[in-house]
């Protein structure tokens, strides 16, 4: 009569049997080097060794518990070894999202750098009607009376304060874009990230749900590795103590840091099991990603990561150990980028589509970005640490004609956009060799032609590019985007000496 056919072994009862087995090599490993014997042979010896009288596992059972089907929707950040003497200089991605009056904040200038005849459809004006202050790098903001047009730069100067502005290079890059979309592809995070920026302890962050970039905007060449959504300073510390969407099964800090302790005393080949379990891709990061500074994390899930805990941080954003709003998120996310426990990050302000709004209403909207950006300035002055941002809007518009700095916006205009690179070094301000990429036409609108196919992704990669420089490895563009930018445009696009 033949056998009945065994049933296939559970992945919690193939890892019991293979625990089981390597316990059993170093018991006897141990007999063997303790005692000179040889193999084991009677009862007894075997008793003696140690073999025959544990009943234990070394992996608690109680893991398959307490990880259940829902961790296929944990945000677990993966668990990148960083090096801090090649890191790279942070990067953080302002988009405002709407299409704002991006080259307003600025004189934007010709192709001979010679102020344009009229600013009548982008709210400045005649020349006659506003002076030119040069900051920044002898970046050319307009002013009237004493008071800065550009309401952007006014709340980034004020914010940021003194000793951030005198260290802070300001370019801006002129191109054309399409409006009211997330269709752009302007975020260089993929490049960023592909050129070796990492996060110690958490990956990407980006505010935008359902985007690949973090925020409304596609990427330009190269798609980043998924960011972690940060609605609010509870995403991020969910992320690092393994909770976030597990919060029902981790409701206990000792539970979170005993499953920690247990994934890390696995060997390799349980941990190999445990990822191919049923489990699913999350819990084999988990696994792998088990270390002691996880376990610390698990026992203190904010620790090196919460603004709200660095006095000096706080000040800067004027937030408290207890709050939990938008203000919050967004030093968090500045913070994190700063101290390199994240990579790229990004912000996604709303409330910038411009057309058909009072210029007091888009005027105040500008103030309130220029002062999240001045914040995060600030910060990186009072952390001592280089930053680099990228200033972004889906789209532009054009205003009311008024030979005054009066209009108002009155109707999208992708053929007026307008980003900008903003870099803080702590030592210097990082000197550059023009104050603005590209040109504007007398039609007061961007120059398509400045060089062969100059789009939105195209202008991304000129801002790529001077981000390379400014890391002194420009030589890797060729390698992670080769063929884009010979060298007689990179010379027409690189502003940083």
């Amino acid at each position: 009569m033949s056998k009945k056919a065994q049933a296939p072994l559970t992945p919690e009862q193939k890892m019991q049997t293979e625990a089981e087995r390597e316990r059993r090599e170093k018991v006897l490993s141990s007999y063997l080097k303790r005692t000179g014997h040889g193999m084991p042979r009677t009862r007894r010896e075997f008793l003696a060794s140690g073999l025959m009288t544990t009943s234990g596992f070394v992996l608690a059972p109680s893991i398959f518990s307490l990880v259940t089907s829902e961790l296929a929707n944990a945000q677990i950040p993966g668990c990148p070894t960083v090096d801090p003497s090649t890191q790279l200089i942070p990067f953080v991605h302002v988009n405002m999202s709407g299409g704002w009056l991006g080259p307003g904040q600025m004189v934007v200038h010709d192709a001979n750098r010679q102020p344009l005849a009229s600013y009548t459809t982008i709210g400045l004006g005649l020349p006659a009607s506003f002076t030119i202050v040069r900051e920044f790098g002898n970046f050319p903001i307009p002013s009237l009376n004493g008071v800065l047009i550009s309401k952007f730069m006014e709340g980034l100067i004020e914010a940021a304060g003194a000793d951030a502005v005198a260290k802070t290079a300001v370019v801006g890059v002129c191109h054309q874009g399409q409006d009211d979309t997330s269709s752009n592809m302007e975020s260089i995070a993929g490049l960023v990230t592909t050129a070796g920026l990492k996060g110690s302890d958490l990956p990407s962050l980006g505010t935008r749900n359902n985007s690949v970039t973090g925020v409304g905007m596609e990427p330009a060449f190269v798609r980043p590795p998924a960011p972690l959504r940060v609605g609010s300073f509870n995403d991020i510390q969910g992320a690092l103590a393994a909770s976030g969407t597990l919060a029902a099964q981790f409701t206990q800090l000792s539970t979170r840091t005993q499953l920690l302790n247990t994934i890390k005393s696995l060997s390799q080949s349980q941990k190999q099991r445990l990822m191919a379990s049923s489990s699913g891709a999350t819990l084999g990061k988990l696994v792998e990603c088990a270390t002691d500074k996880n376990v610390a994390l698990a026992g203190s899930p904010a620790a090196g990561v919460d603004p709200r805990a660095v006095p000096e941080v706080a000040a800067v954003w004027g937030i408290a150990p207890g709050q939990n709003n938008g203000t919050v998120t967004q030093a968090s996310i500045a913070y994190n980028a700063l101290n390199g426990k994240a990579g790229a990050v990004g912000i996604d302000l709303g409330g910038y589509d411009y057309h058909g709004n009072n210029r007091a209403n888009t005027d105040a909207q500008d103030r309130n970005a220029g002062v999240v950006v001045g914040r995060i300035l600030r910060t990186a002055q009072v952390m001592q640490k280089p930053v680099f941002l990228h200033i972004t809007s889906d789209g532009g518009v054009n205003t009311t004609q008024s030979n005054t700095p009066d209009g108002s916006p009155s109707g999208d205009s992708g053929s007026r956009s307008m980003s900008y690179m903003i870099v803080y070094h702590p030592s210097a301000r990082p000197a550059t060799t023009d104050f603005q990429i590209g040109q504007y036409t007398s039609a007061q609108s961007a120059d398509s032609n400045f060089i062969t196919n100059w789009n939105a992704e195209r202008a991304s990669l000129a801002v790529f590019a001077n981000y390379l420089q400014l890391n002194r490895k420009l030589g890797m563009l060729d390698q992670i985007q080769g063929g884009q930018f010979d060298a007689g445009i990179l010379q027409r696009v690189i502003k940083f000496a």
